[in-house]
């Protein structure tokens, strides 16, 4: 038989107080000596199995889980069309990570009422990545080559394509 203690355990002692308290038995005071204790204990003399959790939790199975939508058709419920090509999403996860999806798919938007959504301002390449990013939150590997974009790909900023300046 076990006997669990919750706090340090107490010391060699005469004089003090035990009580039991369904399976715990608490202690208090007592001497040793010439040294007089007011420390206080619980024994408990029946503990609880110690549980291991063994799965990976909800959180991380989510986690992981999302990457296997990325730009996958099962469940998605937007397809957007950039470049002429086709990049899958699901409008819930999108919106709970981007303020930008979000307004798109809120009431009052056209976006929020169409299943098809046109995107002129990114390469297929850049918003694809960060359809990627969102799902997963890993950066994929970008080729920053001499034949790239100056100002970042068009992620807004200063030189980039989705802004209203001259370009």
């Amino acid at each position: 038989e076990r006997v669990r203690l919750l706090g340090r355990g107490p010391g060699r002692r005469a004089g003090h107080t035990c009580t039991a308290a369904g399976r715990r038995l608490l202690v208090f005071g007592g001497s040793y000596g010439a040294e007089y204790l007011g420390d206080f204990h619980v024994l408990d003399t029946d503990p609880p199995p110690e549980a291991k959790i063994t799965a990976p939790s909800c959180f991380n199975m989510l986690r992981t889980g999302l990457g296997q939508y990325v730009n996958s058709e099962e469940f998605a419920d937007v397809k957007f069309i950039v470049e002429g090509r086709a990049i899958y999403g699901h409008k819930v996860i999108l919106s709970l990570l981007s303020e930008r999806f979000r307004a798109m798919f809120s009431d009052g938007f056209i976006e929020s009422s169409k299943k098809e959504v046109t995107i002129h301002d990114y390469s297929y390449e850049v918003f694809s990545m960060m359809i990627a990013y969102l799902y997963t939150g890993e950066v994929p590997e970008l080729d920053l080559g001499p034949s790239s974009p100056p100002g970042g790909f068009g992620l807004g900023g200063d030189g980039g394509g989705g802004g209203g300046g001259e370009g």
